[in-house]
């Protein structure tokens, strides 16, 4: 359909949608080249730069390793003032695992591993057939993070749920505070930081999903050409149990995956093929990294 107008979000004003109006750096500057993001973020009247390096794995002729359901988050804070900056950083992630009644059955838990704190996001209710079954991760590899399995609710309609979870954020003295009485479905990691004058330090969070069946592939299916469903099973669900079994592997092979997906980028891009080809090309290669209809 056509593009959403940037003054609407579905009803509820672009604050909700976007976060308009929300603390945000003057300057970006975005760099894609697949298989990696790169966000570049300044101001003059913020003591630290940040660069966000966004990745999913993807080396070609290794289809396992091309085909984990996750992605890969780095950080890194630089601080250009003349003193120690203290800083926090934030990520969030809301559960969105069944609807109408099953909906009640959504579970934010914290749980962690050698190396790996996590937010994991299930739902008790839903049946392991069902299209929604499966569970959601965001981790992080920092050896000080806290989680807030349940960010609070807003307490009115017209406060929007990205400024109730930034104003949790900004006026927490400590994290994570204590679970709100009225919680809602996003939870969220904070990684506390305290960078010396001109030094710099990372943060990497890792997203992972785990949804194992894929519904309504053909209306068709049947073998007796029927219209009754049909479902697969997807790939990553005969190596990985649920979403937190994928962020584990992620963060134990890091080294591996990001060195195999860097080489793969960097070789493409540093060839002599003309920059509206390179654009093309590593364009359209994300559609083998994504199903398709």
């Amino acid at each position: 359909g056509p593009p959403e107008p940037d003054y609407g979000a579905g009803g509820h004003s672009a604050a909700r949608g976007r976060g308009e109006g929300l603390p945000c750096f003057r300057e970006a500057r975005f760099t894609g080249e697949f298989p990696v993001a790169r966000v570049e973020l300044s101001d003059r009247k913020m003591p630290l730069d940040v660069t966000l390096e966004a990745w999913s794995p993807f080396i070609p002729l290794d289809p396992d390793d091309s085909s984990i359901p996750c992605a890969v988050l780095t950080y890194t804070l630089r601080n250009t003032a003349r003193k120690p900056v203290k800083a926090t950083v934030f990520g969030s992630l809301t559960n969105i695992i069944g609807e109408g009644d099953e909906a009640k059955g959504r579970r934010n838990l914290r749980r962690k591993a050698k190396g790996l704190t996590a937010l994991e996001l299930t739902n008790g209710r839903m049946k392991k057939g069902a299209g929604l079954y499966g569970s959601m991760v965001l981790a992080t590899t920092a050896p000080k993070a806290g989680v807030l399995t349940n960010a609070p609710r807003p307490e009115a309609l017209w406060v929007q749920t990205t400024e109730q979870l930034w104003t949790c954020m900004r006026d927490s003295k400590k994290w994570p505070p204590a679970k709100p009485a009225n919680p809602c479905d996003t939870g969220v990691l904070g990684v506390p930081l305290t960078i010396g004058a001109g030094k710099s330090k990372s943060v990497t969070f890792v997203i992972a999903w785990h949804f194992p069946n894929c519904l309504h592939w053909s209306c068709y299916g049947g073998e007796d050409g029927s219209c009754r469903q049909v479902t697969w099973k997807n790939w990553y669900a005969s190596q990985w149990p649920d979403a937190f079994g994928v962020a584990r592997y992620v963060t134990r092979n890091m080294k591996r995956l990001e060195s195999g997906t860097r080489l793969f980028r960097d070789t493409l891009f540093a060839s002599t093929l003309p920059a509206s080809v390179l654009d093309a090309v590593s364009s359209q290669i994300s559609i083998l990294h994504t199903p398709t209809c």
